[in-house]
């Protein structure tokens, strides 16, 4: 007495899928391999964790994969210019790390919107942009800023903003 297969959908979205994020790239370093693809397809809002960290462009490929609506969990450490191309969003929960060095205010807020958790930008020793967005920064309580951290701001900037970025920083 064999069981037969039965027509339905897999739900592999309380137990997800946690593998070593190469793993789910395909050979070519392209896309996502085949059998994540297939997972997608039968269940588009699975969670997917890496277990080791993950590239932009890895963590890219799995977000835009046809039909996939779930949670990418990570972990990642890179300059604000990569990070800044994150096609996340803020119900992905990524633990984003930015390496030592200057940020755009337009960096910040893009890295801030691409991950529901909060982002080290601690090592960030320069913000740079428009005095609005540098002002957006510092209210973002999703960043979390060094103490000491030069500005540089461009544009316009009247004496209200002016006293809110000094006393946002001692850099």
């Amino acid at each position: 007495d064999g069981a037969e297969g039965t027509a339905g959908t897999a739900d592999f979205s309380n137990a997800g899928i946690t593998d070593a994020i190469a793993n789910m790239i395909n050979a070519d370093a392209d896309g996502i391999h085949a059998s994540l693809a297939s997972v997608i397809g039968h269940d588009g809002n699975v969670g997917i964790t890496s277990n080791n960290g993950g590239t932009v462009a890895q963590i890219n490929f799995i977000k835009a994969a046809t039909g996939y609506t779930g949670v990418i969990t990570a972990t990642m450490t890179d300059d604000a210019a990569n990070l800044a191309s994150l096609n996340t969003d803020s119900n992905d929960q990524l633990t984003l790390t930015l390496n030592a060095g200057t940020g755009t205010a337009t960096q910040l807020l893009a890295i801030s919107a691409a991950t529901g958790l909060t982002v080290n930008a601690g090592a960030i020793n320069n913000i740079t942009g428009t005095a609005s967005n540098i002002v957006l920064v510092i209210d973002d309580t999703n960043i979390t800023k060094a103490a000491d951290y030069a500005v540089t701001a461009s544009g316009n900037i009247d004496v209200a903003t002016a006293k809110k970025i000094a006393a946002a920083t001692t850099g």
